[in-house]
């Protein structure tokens, strides 16, 4: 799953990162279903957990 920073716009003025911490159902499941990776320029890499 990658996970967007920087791409806040006019319809949605936080960015994809600042929307997950906010939204704290997803932000659970992420936490219990991947697993941080890397950063690839700006998107955050987050592969299923094992």
């Amino acid at each position: 799953m990658l996970v967007a920073r920087g791409d806040a716009n006019g319809f949605e003025p936080l960015d994809s990162e600042a929307t997950l911490r906010r939204f704290a159902a997803l932000r659970a499941i992420v936490a219990r279903a991947y697993v941080y990776e890397k950063r690839i320029g700006r998107f955050a890499l987050y592969r299923r957990a094992p």
